[in-house]
């Protein structure tokens, strides 16, 4: 007789830095039919795809003895089932008698605008996403997820298949902080990644899933870089416009600069982007960029005297250019990623989220080259190899002497 197959979600995969989560999932056996339960610690972000978030996925079945060379037998989508808590298919599936299934699964809702449903090919020579490019906006972006498994009837005597999705994008978090709120002043709108890789060939994984949640898909294997040109807009930004009511003044607590557009801190986790590996901008070509920056559109004041009132703006620069006030400009800080035990590359891991804090307590980057058109755009003096503050000012006192000068008088 043959078996019905059944599905288990174990964890997803979500390796952090810094405060990004993790997550614990216990698969439970639901019977014979094809059924999915699964446990997570607690939901986190909303745009983080968690077991306990997960609705629905597609499940593509080939059957061969190696998924190379395997014929694709059945595709079916599985929704999550609230009254018997499980995830079910329209109609049920069985294991051959003999031979093994091969099962590529994906969450198909969460592929990126851009990315239609038919770039997605899995038969027994290509098993690939084309054209992969998330969203260029963070609030449009949605955490995609995949995963493979194989069975068969003589090695799932149950019928059950564990499955364990991995994340496909990392995600990099972006704080800022001042700690010398005395002395600078700094209002930021919003935030962007610019030389970043925006597309990419996915190529699903041919080995089990079934790792621990710290082991990610493999960067060097599994993706193929398309696209890492930038323009004015950025390849990743927080917001596609710029309402100057949103800015948010930096104080001692570090802040995301994220959710400035929006009160819902827990929407905007961090910015969904390609793993890749980068190379850092090195600020000195001033008409283009050569490599991987984060950019900050900011207002930034110094104190000019004692009153709560006494600031002078400093960036954009209103000495010459009186139009500038109240504007915002953007600034630049070279980004180079961070290298992960034993990787010696400057990367971005899939499945890894990097918090980056960017500090304005002793300096505000360097003028970005690019200055998108929105908002109205201010009169910047690009110079990517001059800084927007100066260094900190200090001052070495020494006081003369008295000079004693004697002359005599007649009286």
């Amino acid at each position: 007789m043959k078996k019905k197959s059944m599905f288990f979600v174990a964890a997803l995969s979500a390796m952090a830095l810094a405060s990004c989560s993790q997550d614990e999932t216990v698969a439970v056996n639901q019977g014979n039919a094809i059924a999915f339960r699964a446990f997570t610690d607690h939901a986190t972000r909303a745009t983080e795809v968690t077991t306990s978030n997960l609705n629905s996925f597609v499940v593509q079945a080939l059957q061969g003895t190696n998924a190379s060379g395997a014929t694709p037998v059945w595709k079916d989508t599985y929704s999550w089932q609230s009254g018997t808590s499980t995830w079910a298919s329209t109609v049920d599936h069985f294991f051959p008698g003999e031979g093994t299934l091969h099962f590529f699964a994906y969450n198909e809702a969460n592929l990126p605008s851009g990315t239609a449903a038919t770039n997605v090919t899995i038969n027994g020579t290509t098993q690939q996403i084309k054209g992969l490019k998330p969203d260029a906006t963070a609030g449009e972006q949605e955490d995609l997820v995949v995963a493979y498994e194989s069975g068969s009837d003589a090695a799932n005597s149950d019928g059950s298949v564990t499955i364990n999705f991995k994340h496909v994008y990392s995600q990099i978090r972006v704080n800022a902080v001042n700690n010398n709120t005395d002395a600078l002043r700094v209002h930021v709108l919003g935030v962007r990644l610019n030389g970043f890789n925006a597309t990419t060939d996915f190529t699903f994984p041919t080995t089990s899933t079934n790792t621990t949640k710290d082991d990610v898909l493999d960067l060097n294997t599994l993706y193929s870089a398309k696209d890492n040109s930038t323009n004015k807009d950025g390849d990743y930004h927080s917001a596609t416009t710029w309402t100057a009511t949103s800015a948010k003044q930096l104080g001692t607590t570090a802040t995301s600069l994220l959710t400035l557009a929006d009160a819902d801190a827990d929407s905007d986790p961090g910015f969904m982007i390609l793993p890749q590996s980068l190379t850092a901008w090195t600020g000195e070509n001033s008409s283009g960029v050569d490599g991987s920056y984060i950019s900050v559109l900011c207002r930034i004041e110094t104190k000019s005297g004692t009153g709560a009132d006494d600031w002078h703006q400093v960036f954009p620069e209103v000495i010459d250019t009186p139009a500038n006030q109240g504007q915002f400009a953007w600034t630049a800080i070279p980004f180079s990623g961070a290298s992960a035990a034993g990787d010696t590359q400057n990367t971005i891991q899939p499945g890894t989220c990097y918090t980056v804090t960017l500090d304005f307590s002793n300096g505000g980057g360097i003028t970005d080259p690019e200055q998108p058109v929105d908002p109205e755009e201010p009169v910047v003096d690009v110079d990517p190899n001059k800084p927007v503050l100066g260094a900190k000012l200090s001052f070495t006192v020494t006081v003369s002497d008295w000079k004693d000068v004697t002359e005599d008088k007649d009286m």
